[in-house]
C-alpha cells in the first residue's frame, strides 16, 4: 500500500494515490487517442482490481469500453463487455449486469461469437436471472450454459454453471436435482486436479 517514487506533503504516496494520480495524467493526456487511452485503461483495471478495489475497476472498466466505442474497436470492445457483466455480478450491480448483459445478447448476431463467448453468456444470463428471482429462467440458462460449456471443454465456467443450477433448483425446492447439479459440480471439480 505505500510506495516510495513521491512524497506528498512530506509523506510517502501510496500505490492508491499513485494510481488515482496517473488516472487523471490519462484522462488528459489521451483524449484524442481512444485506443492507446483504452489499452492504458485496462492496464488500470488490472491494477485496481490487484489492489481489491472492484468498484475502482468497474469505473476503469465502464471507461475502457466508451474508448473502445470512441475507436470503432469491435474485437476488443466485446472482450470488454463481457468482462463488465462478470464484474458488475462481482460487485453486486445487478443493473449495470443486466444492462451490458442485454447489450451483448441484443448484438449477438453481429458479431460472430465464439462458443466460450455464448457459454459465459448464457452463464452470466443464469445468475442475473437467479439473482432477479427468476428460478426457471436460471435453471435454463446455467443448464445451457452447463451443456456448452462441456462440449467446448470449458471446465471451470461448467464447475460454476453447475453450481448456479444447483442454486437454483434448490430455490425451487427441487432438491433430488440441486443434489445432482452440485454432485455433478463436485466431479468435474475433482477432476480438473483442483
Amino acid at each position: 500500500e505505500s510506495a516510495n517514487p513521491e512524497l506528498h506533503d512530506g509523506r510517502e504516496a501510496t500505490v492508491r494515490e499513485l494510481v488515482s494520480a496517473a488516472e487523471r495524467v490519462l484522462y488528459s493526456s489521451l483524449d484524442s487517442q481512444p485506443l492507446v487511452q483504452a489499452e492504458m485503461l485496462g492496464s488500470l483495471v488490472n491494477v485496481w482490481l490487484r489492489l481489491g478495489d472492484l468498484r475502482r475497476a468497474n469505473v476503469m472498466l465502464g471507461k475502457k469500453i466508451q474508448a473502445l466505442e470512441d475507436a470503432g474497436e469491435q474485437s476488443a470492445l466485446l472482450a470488454s463487455l463481457i468482462d463488465k457483466v462478470s464484474l458488475s455480478l462481482s460487485i453486486g450491480d445487478l443493473e449495470t449486469a443486466e444492462k451490458f448483459h442485454r447489450r451483448l445478447v441484443e448484438n449477438r448476431f453481429a458479431v460472430n461469437l465464439a462458443k466460450s463467448d455464448e457459454a459465459t453468456l448464457l452463464w452470466q444470463g443464469g445468475w442475473i436471472s437467479f439473482y432477479q428471482g427468476r428460478s426457471d429462467l436460471a435453471i435454463e440458462r446455467f443448464g445451457r450454459a452447463a451443456r456448452l460449456s462441456k462440449d467446448i471443454g470449458k471446465n471451470t465456467l461448467l464447475i460454476s454453471a453447475l453450481y448456479g443450477l444447483s442454486l437454483a433448483h434448490k430455490t425451487q425446492r427441487d432438491w433430488g436435482s440441486a443434489v445432482r447439479s452440485l454432485r455433478e459440480a463436485r466431479k468435474w471439480f475433482s477432476l480438473s486436479g483442483a
